[in-house]
Order: structure tokens, then C-alpha cells, then sequence
């Protein structure tokens, strides 16, 4: 009995070992797939950035102007379409039709887009309390991959181009382009057509300037002017504009005027004024040559017939002598019985003297031409039933040297201001060489008209044989200006 008591004792003993030692192996495995499970993960972070895009387009427009009209004793102002004319044949015959002008305009439309990148970083793991248990365990070392470094792509070339002006008058101008560029190694600058002799497109640097010069244009003109950027890497970046010259307005032609005329439909224009600077003539150019600048009233005919009455003026005549300029002050009344048109004496004239000319009705009913040199202060006077000479500005007395005692005048329906290729006489339709005088402006404009403004239709441009010797500007509020135009 005690020895089958003794046995059983043993075999209880080896079980509770056993137990505990298979309790306490669970207890380590279960600490390390906890140790295992909070290792610290690799997650990805993307970060976006928006990036604004601008495209430069072009459309079409209509072109207006500002004119001043009356309306009920005020001016005010209004926009109106400029016209061109164009002959166009419609059932057999040739007709001239009125077209508005149009003209291409720039406009930048923005656009947004997103640009993304992705990295991959290694979160903060969680703090996690275990109980250890009292036997060691080794485990394995965890291994962790560290993502590789990838070198960011060079940036993109950035191009832009900027344009002091889109229209050029068809008297021509100057235009300056200025280019910039950001992450760009090598640009160019192109024109289409070409707007410049030497290459096309030419190297220029990537931030700079380039100034470009035009002439005159007898018809309209476009271009487009194109800037490009490259860079180390990526597609290269372009910029662009649009250029235009104008056409110039559908002036009237004639043989030896260029200038403005304004009519009055009813009433005799009884005043006409203006100012201009002398201008320096190119007798390097043509050697004899001459041209003349005034204001008037009255001479011009009607396509319809009939007259604007007979041209009362005062002005100066600038001519080219065996390469020398010589200048001198005059009145005249054509056509008149007898002509009348003198040269005063004593009055002197150069180049850059700045001129004032009226032609206008007295208080007791004569006609007066008063011609000021503003720079000398000296004025040649022509008073029609009385004489002409020269004074000081502001005397009350002209030196007297030639009577106009039979001399009447009409009055006309037309005033001018004009550049002029002079006959070689007054009974002649041959003019003498036309001499290069670059430009005129006339400023100080009046007349006896109310209300009154200039408009191209009102234009004069000299042609002569098919080719135009001289044409002015479209007018603004301050007058216009006249050009040369020959070779």
C-alpha cells in the first residue's frame, strides 16, 4: 500500500511540471509576436503643389476711335468704327465699299494644375506595455529596408515676352520687346516673316531686350515674334506675340498737296489757323529741290464741279539750293486778277524757327494774312484794299513794301493745312523736285467752324506717278503730323 501511495505522489509531480513549463514557453511566444507586431510600418506622404499656368491667345477686334462731336452747344465724346475703302466689282463695275477696320488683340486666360510628388517615411510606432516573462527568450533581429534617395528632376524653362505695343501706325514707329526666361540655358528670338537681316531665329540672351525700328507702310502688315527658352532637361518654353502695322486710312489723292482740308457745307469759312517747326531739308539727298508748308482758305475743286472759292494763304518755302537750304516767308491769292503773291523782305527763316500762320476776315470786312516767326518775333501782314510788309510781333504799324489796293478777296468754303510740291509757275503743271523734308507737325489748329474736328476722310496724300511722295497721320486732338514718303 505505501509503496502504490508513492507512486502516484511522483506522477502528480511530473505533471505540474510540465504544465508550468508549457504555460511559461506560451507566455514567451505570445511577448514576441507582440514584439514582432508593434515594429514601426513604411508609409507613403504625398505633397501637392498648384501651379499656375498663363496662355497668351489673340483675337480679332473691331478698331474705334474717339471723336468729339456737338450736341447742343457741349462737345462730347463718342466712339466710332474706323473705315478703309476698298473697290470691289459688283454686276460689271467697280464700286467703293466701306469696310470696318479690324485688328488682332492679345488676351492671357489662367489655368490651375496640381503637381504632385511622393515619398515614403517611417511612422512613429505606438508605445506598447508588455509583461516580460522571467525565461529568456532570444529572438531574431528584425530587419528594416531603408527606401533610396531619388534625385529630383531639373525644372522646367520658363519663357515670357513682353511687347510695348501690338499696332504700329502706318507712319511707322519704334517697337521694344523685352524677353525673359527662368531655368533656361540657351533662347532665341524669331520673327515670322523676318523682321531683321541675319539669322532667324538669332541666339539672344535669356533676359534682355531688343529694339526694332519701322517706316512708313502704304498697306497693313503682321507678324508674329516668337521667344524660346531651353533648358538642361525637358520641353523648351514659348512665348509669342503679335505685331501689326496699320494700313493707312483711304486719303484723298492729289498731284501736289498733303495735308488736311475741312469744308464747310454752308456758311464761308472766315478763319484758319496753325503752327509748325521749320523743317530740315536733306539737300544731300536732291540737291534742287524745294517744298512749301502753309494754311489756307478756300482753292480746293469739287469732285462735283465748282470750286471751295479762291485760295487766300501765308507760309514758308524751304528749297534745297545747289545743296543748300534757303527759306523765306510769303502770302499769296490764287487764282487773282492780277495774281498776287509776294516774298517779304526782311523777314528771316532757318530751320527748327517755330512759325504761326492765320488767314482770317478783319473787323472792318478785309482779309488778312498774318505769317509770326515766333523765334525772331518778327510777323509778315498782307491786308487786303491797303498793303503787306513786315513788324515786330505785337506792333500796331507793318513796314510797307507793296500795295494791295485793287486786291479783293471772296472767301471759301475750305480750310487747309498743307505740305505742298510747288509749281515751277503759276500758269504751270510741272512741279519742281520734290525736296526730302522728313516730317511736319501742325499743331494749334483753328477755324471759324462750330463745331469742327479732323477725320482721315479729310486726308490729303501726294501721289506721282503711281507712287506717294508724302502723306500725313491720322489726326488727333492736338493736330497731326505730315511725312515724306519718297525715295
Amino acid at each position: 500500500m505505501f509503496s502504490t501511495k508513492y507512486r502516484r505522489l511522483r506522477t502528480h509531480k511530473v505533471t505540474v511540471c510540465f504544465r508550468s513549463l508549457l504555460a511559461s514557453l506560451m507566455v514567451a511566444t505570445c511577448s514576441l509576436f507582440i514584439l514582432v507586431d508593434t515594429a514601426p510600418p513604411v508609409q507613403a506622404t504625398t505633397t501637392c503643389k498648384t501651379i499656375t499656368i498663363t496662355h497668351h491667345k489673340t483675337h480679332m477686334v473691331f478698331l474705334w476711335r474717339r471723336v468729339r462731336i456737338d450736341k447742343h452747344g457741349k462737345y462730347i465724346s463718342k466712339k466710332e468704327h474706323v473705315w478703309r475703302k476698298k473697290i470691289v466689282e459688283i454686276r460689271g463695275r467697280k464700286v467703293i465699299k466701306r469696310i470696318p477696320v479690324k485688328v488682332r488683340r492679345r488676351y492671357s486666360i489662367k489655368t490651375h494644375t496640381e503637381d504632385c510628388t511622393t515619398a515614403s517615411t517611417i511612422a512613429q510606432a505606438a508605445s506598447v506595455t508588455t509583461t516580460q516573462p522571467t525565461t529568456a527568450i532570444t529572438t531574431p533581429p528584425t530587419t528594416t529596408t531603408t527606401p533610396q534617395a531619388t534625385s529630383a528632376p531639373s525644372p522646367e524653362a520658363v519663357a515670357d515676352l513682353a511687347i510695348s505695343t501690338n499696332s504700329i501706325a502706318y507712319t511707322g514707329g519704334s517697337v521694344n520687346l523685352t524677353y525673359t526666361s527662368k531655368n533656361a540655358t540657351s533662347c532665341t528670338l524669331s520673327a515670322t516673316p523676318s523682321l531683321w537681316s541675319g539669322s532667324n531665329p538669332m541666339q539672344v540672351n535669356c533676359n534682355g531686350s531688343y529694339s526694332l525700328t519701322f517706316g512708313k507702310s502704304t498697306s497693313q502688315q503682321q507678324w508674329i515674334v516668337t521667344f524660346t527658352a531651353s533648358g538642361s532637361s525637358g520641353p523648351t518654353a514659348v512665348s509669342s506675340e503679335e505685331l501689326t502695322q496699320q494700313a493707312p486710312p483711304p486719303f484723298a489723292i492729289s498731284p501736289n498737296w498733303s495735308g488736311y482740308v475741312i469744308p464747310s457745307s454752308s456758311s464761308l469759312i472766315l478763319s484758319v489757323g496753325g503752327q509748325w517747326t521749320v523743317p530740315t531739308l536733306n539737300c544731300s539727298d536732291t540737291k534742287n529741290a524745294g517744298e512749301t508748308t502753309w494754311v489756307g482758305i478756300g482753292g480746293v475743286d469739287w469732285q462735283s464741279g465748282g470750286t471751295s472759292g479762291a485760295l487766300l494763304q501765308t507760309g514758308v518755302t524751304d528749297n534745297c539750293v545747289n545743296g543748300i537750304q534757303q527759306d523765306s516767308g510769303w502770302w499769296e491769292e490764287f487764282p487773282s486778277t492780277p495774281n498776287a503773291g509776294n516774298t517779304f523782305n526782311n523777314f528771316t527763316v532757318a530751320p527748327g524757327d517755330t512759325i504761326s500762320a492765320s488767314v482770317f476776315q478783319d473787323a472792318q470786312g478785309s482779309w488778312e494774312t498774318i505769317l509770326e516767326n515766333l523765334t525772331t518775333n518778327m510777323e509778315g501782314v498782307m491786308i487786303t484794299g491797303e498793303g503787306w510788309g513786315v513788324q515786330k510781333i505785337g506792333e500796331s504799324g507793318f513796314t510797307y513794301q507793296g500795295t494791295t489796293t485793287n486786291l479783293h478777296y471772296g472767301g471759301g468754303y475750305t480750310a487747309e493745312w498743307i505740305v505742298e510740291d510747288y509749281a515751277t509757275s503759276a500758269s504751270s503743271s510741272t512741279y519742281v523736285p520734290f525736296a526730302n523734308y522728313g516730317s511736319v507737325t501742325f499743331t494749334q489748329l483753328t477755324t471759324s467752324l462750330s463745331p469742327w474736328y479732323l477725320t482721315s476722310s479729310e486726308g490729303y496724300e501726294m501721289v506721282q506717278n503711281n507712287s506717294t511722295l508724302s502723306l500725313p497721320s491720322t489726326p488727333s486732338s492736338d493736330g497731326f503730323s505730315v511725312y515724306y514718303n519718297g525715295s
